[in-house]
C-alpha cells in the first residue's frame, strides 16, 4: 500500500505531565496510565528504569493503526451474512446479571468508600496527636534548656558567695555561727516537709545532693588550706564552663528536609498498603494473547499462560526483551529488563526448540565496588527466586526449583543473558564473541530431574545435535494487571 502522508502531522499538544514540552510519541497499548509522551517523559522513565520499549513516533504510529483497521475490516467482511442468532444466545445470557451485578458491586464500592475515609481521618487524627505531642516536648525541651542555663548561673553565684564571701559577710556568718548550735538534721527535715509537691521535693533533693558532692572536695584534703584552694580551682572551672555557654547553640535536627522526608516515608507507606484487593480489571480480547515472535500458533500462546499463576503475577503480559530487536548480548539484555519482576524467558534455538524459565527474582546486575574506580566491574552471583521454575513447550515438561536450594534460581553475570539455577539452563556468548550465535548450556544442578540425560532430554531430546545448542531468538516478558 502506497503511504498517503510521509511526514503526518496533528497540530502542537502539550505533554500532561511537562507542559512545556511537545508531544512526540504514542503508546500502542493501554498497560500504562499515559499513552503520550514527550522527550522529559523518557527521560524520566529511563532514570527510573521504567523503559518505553514499545513507543511509536506519530507516523509510524498512524501507519500501525491503519493496519490494524485493515486487519478489523477483513475480520467484518469474512463474518458478514453469518448467523447472529447463535451468537446473541451463547453470549447474551450474561446482559440478564449486568444491572444487578453493577448495582451489587456499587454498593460495596460505596460502603468501602465509607470505610477508607474513616480509616484515613482516623490515621489524620492520630498522626495530628502524635506530632502535638511530640512539639510539645520539644517546645518544653526548649523552655528546659533556658531553665538549665539560668540555673547554671544561679549555682555558681551560690558557690561563690558560699564558699568566697565577702570579708565583713564572713566575718558576721562567724559570729552568728558561734552564738547558735548547728541542728543539721532539723534544717534538712524541715525544708522536705516545707515542700508543697512532689516536683519541689525533687528539686529540694537535688539541691542537698549537690551538697553532698561538694563534701567530695573537703574529705579528700586534710587541711582547711587545701579544701579552699580545691574549691576555688572548682569554682574557676564552673566559671570557665560559663563562659564556654556564650557560644552554644543547642539546636534540633528536625528541618524542611527532615519534613520532606517524613512526608515521602508516609507517601510510601500508604502506596504500599492502600491498594485494592482483587480490583477489577477492564476486559480486553488483547489479555488473551502477547506479543511474541517465537509464539506462532494460539496452542503456544495458551501453553506459556498456563503455565503461570496469572491471578497471582498478572493478566497481562508485555514484552521487556526480544534479542534480534534489541541485541542480542548480556548487557542489553540486562539494561532492558533491570529490576522488573516476575519475568517469563523464552528461547528459540536454531533447530526450533521452545523452552525457558520464569523467576519472582530480579536480573538487575551488581556493581563490584559502590562508588570507586571499578565503576565498570560487575559482580557475578546466584540470587533467590521461590517461585522459579523451567518449562519446554515441545515436552509439555514444567520443572520446579529445589526447595532446598532457591537461594541458586537465578545467577547474574552482566555478559550472559538469562541464566537458571547453577548452569541448568544458561545462556551464554558463544567462544567466537559472535552475539547472534549465543550459546546454551543445559546441565542438571538445582532445577529437580532425576538425572542429567533425562534432564537434558527435556529440553532438546534424546539425542540433541549442534543447532540445538544455538539461540536463534530470546524473549523476556514482564506481568502486569
Amino acid at each position: 500500500m502506497e503511504r498517503k502522508y510521509k511526514n503526518i502531522s496533528i497540530g502542537t499538544f502539550k505533554c500532561q505531565d511537562h507542559t512545556d514540552m511537545n508531544i512526540k510519541y504514542f503508546l500502542p497499548n493501554n498497560n500504562r496510565e499515559k499513552v503520550v509522551l514527550c522527550e522529559e517523559c523518557l527521560k524520566e522513565g529511563a532514570s527510573s528504569k521504567k523503559f518505553y520499549l514499545d513507543k511509536l513516533d506519530i507516523t509510524t504510529y498512524v501507519e500501525k493503526a491503519v493496519t490494524c483497521m485493515e486487519g478489523y475490516k477483513k475480520i467484518m467482511k469474512a463474518s458478514k451474512g453469518k448467523s447472529k442468532k447463535k451468537t446473541a444466545t451463547t453470549f447474551g445470557m450474561l446482559y440478564d446479571e449486568e444491572n444487578e451485578t453493577i448495582k451489587r458491586v456499587k454498593e460495596v464500592l460505596e460502603a468501602e468508600k465509607g470505610r477508607l475515609e474513616y480509616c484515613y481521618d482516623k490515621l489524620l487524627s492520630d498522626l495530628r496527636s502524635v506530632i502535638k505531642a511530640e512539639k510539645e516536648k520539644a517546645l518544653a525541651a526548649i523552655d528546659s534548656q533556658i531553665e538549665t542555663i539560668e540555673q547554671n548561673f544561679y549555682y555558681y553565684r551560690a558557690k561563690v558567695m558560699r564558699y568566697f564571701p565577702e570579708q565583713q559577710e564572713e566575718n558576721k556568718n562567724e559570729q552568728e555561727d558561734e552564738e547558735k548550735e548547728d541542728d543539721f538534721e532539723y534544717d534538712i527535715v524541715y525544708s522536705m516537709r516545707k515542700c508543697t509537691s512532689t516536683e519541689m521535693l525533687n528539686k529540694m533533693i537535688k539541691n542537698v545532693n549537690d551538697d553532698l558532692d561538694d563534701l567530695i572536695v573537703f574529705n579528700i584534703y586534710q587541711k582547711d588550706e587545701n579544701r579552699r584552694l580545691a574549691m576555688k580551682k572548682a569554682i574557676k572551672v564552673l566559671e570557665d564552663n560559663l563562659k564556654s555557654l556564650i557560644n552554644a547553640k543547642p539546636v534540633f535536627s528536625i528541618s524542611d528536609d527532615v519534613i520532606h522526608s517524613l512526608k515521602m516515608g508516609v507517601e510510601y507507606f500508604l502506596e504500599a498498603r492502600v491498594k485494592i484487593e482483587k480490583p477489577i480489571r477492564a476486559l480486553r480480547l488483547s489479555n488473551c494473547y502477547f506479543d511474541s515472535k517465537i509464539l506462532t500458533t494460539m496452542k503456544q500462546h495458551d501453553q506459556v499462560k498456563e503455565l503461570v499463576d496469572l491471578n497471582t503475577h498478572g493478566n497481562m503480559m508485555q514484552l521487556a526483551y526480544r534479542g534480534s530487536l534489541h541485541g542480542m548480548n548480556g548487557p542489553t539484555f540486562h539494561y532492558m529488563v533491570g529490576r522488573s519482576t516476575p519475568t517469563l524467558a523464552l528461547v528459540k534455538t536454531v533447530s526450533g526448540k521452545i523452552f525457558g524459565g520464569f523467576t519472582d527474582g530480579f536480573w538487575s546486575p551488581k556493581p563490584a565496588m559502590k562508588n570507586s574506580m571499578f565503576s565498570g566491574v560487575w559482580k557475578t552471583t546466584f540470587r533467590p527466586g521461590s517461585k522459579s521454575f523451567l518449562f519446554s513447550l515441545d515436552s509439555g515438561v514444567k520443572i520446579h526449583l529445589d526447595p532446598s536450594k532457591k537461594e541458586k534460581a537465578i545467577y547474574i553475570d552482566r555478559q550472559y543473558g538469562p541464566c537458571f539455577g547453577n548452569e541448568d539452563l544458561w545462556i551464554i556468548p558463544s567462544a567466537d564473541d559472535n552475539p547472534v550465535t549465543n550459546k546454551i548450556v543445559i546441565k542438571h544442578g538445582v532445577y529437580s530431574s532425576p538425572d542429567d540425560t533425562s534432564f537434558v532430554s527435556n529440553f532438546l531430546g534424546e539425542k540433541p545435535e549442534d543447532n540445538d545448542y544455538v539461540v536463534q531468538d530470546i524473549e523476556v516478558f514482564n506481568f502486569f494487571f
